[in-house]
């Protein structure tokens, strides 16, 4: 094909080993510290955990799971809980973020090889650090969502794609359908290396000489990689179907998108949101102008900052966006016609993609992840050209033989970087060390006060029902706090009949949003009493996360701390007249039979594998949780 393929870069030195390992140790240090304060409190984490608590009947899920991610994050959080009560540890707390650790923790030596094959040991050692000492990846790395495991993913599948167009060897197009595969597993938009693949490798062809150009031979190689993912993601379109197959998943992402009328206002939202958590002038600035996890818990709203303060936010961000697209173009300019190295045409691919692409959506922080790792590769390369620049431009092979070490320039940024994050840690105001239990504190409060209501009930405390409304982490909280008829809805008409069993019910500020909720509420205003009213804190994440879903609210806006919550108790719910059993956690034996029934006659892979894993889960669980059980007693 045109262009010559990457060159093999010697073995790793010894320095280039140190900083690498260095780079990981700092990220250990900033991802695992104070697990205690780590908690079920995003709603999406809520839904994404929830699994283990429902049973086979229930469908083994949160309702309308599928409406927010495909299945392979919860079904990894779930096994994790799995394995852990088995080994006599409560599954809460820290334990359904590991996989999300373990995620984070691997994008550091993963952006570090790609760097360093792409451009080389310079770029491959900045990156990892950039990485390391981000606090942002460190705390969506400490949360239970498909951000982090699904930038490793494409990280890989980008990459693999990259050598799949310039090598075209069966290894390197299975993996690169792999990796975009499980991305495509672990969020809807996991297609997005096949589109960065595409347009990086169009543009890589097109810029060689007119005799080298292969452009049929690279779109088979694109074509066969695309084949590979989709097949490994077919799984899950297939099991959409039941659920009125992907145009319903369509449907509810189209209510984020705020198109290229919001683009501006969205794109200067990300900035502030990157800023917010990354900000290489904290140390110059005032940081009492910044919102930090002590302003959170002592003041009653957060103040977005005003002019001043809100370039100093986005100053980061920033520098990341002029630095990658001045060297872009640099090298666009100056060298278009020497530019050999595909590994450039992909990273440029993915960073002008993600500029253009992230802020057409409602601009949630995590979402500009994809975009931001985009934005550490342009400035890695960046680095890397002040090095060695016709090395990276593939005119000079020589440059791979020499032994790595850090330049001054790579010393000031890679310890400018340590000094930043660790001062941030050092005073408390490192978002990734926020508390993240206040959830988890207030359901255990919940779940005490339901206890005192229902003693003289002649009902244990575990058989009332607790209808929760659009609080799928309270709802997880809840269930892990012993009550198994914990009930997800979206609707008041429980209110409308009587009960067999004491009733209860939980919403929040987040329901009183819903015109159509609130008059519900006003209908059945004498159906129920108000208990007990109680204000939940926000963590950082949770807080730069909570806006108005069309995209085009102001920067300055204040934003509550706070949270109010109202526990309900239902007047309508008869007299006990005999004793009621409640489903354990785990599937009843009763369920047995239709999961091995549905094992056999399930017609759909799809539904052979939801069947056959309820089996494995029902023999682990009857045994696991109920061993813990009685250890707790």
């Amino acid at each position: 094909m045109a262009h010559d393929p990457p060159p093999q870069i010697r073995s790793m030195s010894q320095v280039e080993l140190f900083w690498l390992w260095g780079a990981v140790l700092f990220g250990l240090i900033l991802r695992l510290s104070f697990p205690t304060r780590m908690a079920i409190e995003h709603f999406d984490e809520g839904v994404y955990a929830s699994n283990i608590w429902f049973e086979f009947n229930q469908g083994g899920e949160y309702p309308s799971r599928h409406l927010y991610a495909p299945p392979l994050l919860p079904m990894a959080i779930e096994w994790t809980m799995i394995v852990a009560s088995l080994c006599g540890i409560q599954p809460t707390g820290f334990i359904p973020m590991i996989p999300c650790l373990i995620a984070g923790l691997a994008t550091i030596p993963s952006i570090w090889w790609i760097g360093r094959r792409w451009f080389g040991p310079s770029a491959g050692i900045v990156a990892a650090w950039f990485v390391a000492t981000s606090d942002f990846h460190a705390c969506y790395s400490r949360a239970a969502l498909t951000d982090v495991p699904v930038c490793l993913f494409i990280l890989w599948g980008v990459y693999f794609i990259c050598q799949s167009l310039q090598t075209g060897t069966l290894r390197h197009s299975l993996l690169a359908g792999l990796f975009t595969g499980l991305a495509w597993w672990t969020k809807y938009n996991g297609w997005l290396p096949l589109l960065i693949g595409l347009f990086g490798g169009m543009a890589w062809q097109i810029s060689g000489p007119r005799h080298e150009r292969c452009l049929r031979l690279a779109a088979t190689r694109w074509l066969s990689v695309a084949a590979i993912a989709f097949a490994i993601w077919s799984p899950v379109l297939w099991g959409l179907q039941s659920h009125g197959g992907y145009s319903a998943v369509a449907a509810n992402h189209r209510q984020y998108v705020v198109g290229f009328r919001g683009w501006g206002m969205a794109a200067l939202q990300q900035l502030t949101n990157i800023g917010l958590y990354d900000n290489w002038f904290s140390l110059l600035t005032e940081p009492w102008l910044l919102p930090t996890p002590q302003t959170v818990e002592t003041n009653k709203t957060i103040h977005q900052p005003d002019r001043l303060n809100k370039i100093r936010v986005i100053a980061t961000p920033l520098v990341f966006l002029l630095v990658s697209g001045v060297t872009y173009a640099s090298l666009l300019i100056r060298n278009w016609s020497e530019l050999r190295n595909a590994g450039v045409w992909t990273s440029l691919a993915w960073f002008a993609g993600m500029s253009l692409s992230t802020p057409l959506y409602h601009p949630y922080p995590r979402l500009a992840l994809p975009w931001l790792i985009g934005c550490w590769i342009g400035v890695a390369l960046s680095l890397q050209m002040l090095r060695n620049p016709r090395f990276v431009l593939r005119l000079d092979k020589s440059g791979s033989n020499a032994l790595w070490t850090p330049t001054r320039v790579e010393l000031v940024v890679i310890g400018w970087l340590v000094v930043c994050e660790s001062t941030r840690c050092g005073l408390g105001t490192a978002h990734a060390w926020a508390d993240r239990t206040h959830v988890a504190s207030m359901g255990t409060q919940i779940a005490s006060k339901i206890q005192e209501l229902t003693k003289n009930s002649g009902f244990p405390p575990e058989e009332s029902i607790i209808y929760v409304f659009g609080e799928p982490a309270m709802a997880f909280t809840l269930k892990s706090r012993g009550f198994p008829l914990v009930v997800p809805i979206q609707h008041l008409r429980f209110l409308s009949s009587s009960h067999p069993r004491p009733v209860f019910f939980v919403y929040s500020d987040r329901a009183l949003k819903s015109a159509t909720f609130q008059e519900e509420l006003m209908r059945h205003r004498n159906d129920f009493e108000i208990i007990e009213t109680q204000n939940l804190k926000k963590s950082p994440l949770v807080l730069f996360d909570d806006s108005d879903t069309s995209g085009n609210q102001r920067i300055n806006q204040d934003i509550p701390a706070n949270v109010s919550v109202w526990i309900g108790r239902v007047t309508r719910w008869r007299v006990r007249t005999s004793h009621l059993h409640s489903p354990s956690i785990c599937v009843r034996s009763a369920d047995l039979y239709f999961l091995l029934r549905n094992f056999v006659l399930s017609r759909s892979p799809v539904q052979s594998y939801n069947s056959g894993l309820f089996a494995i889960r029902y023999f682990i669980l009857s045994r696991s949780f109920l061993a813990f059980e009685s250890n707790e007693s």
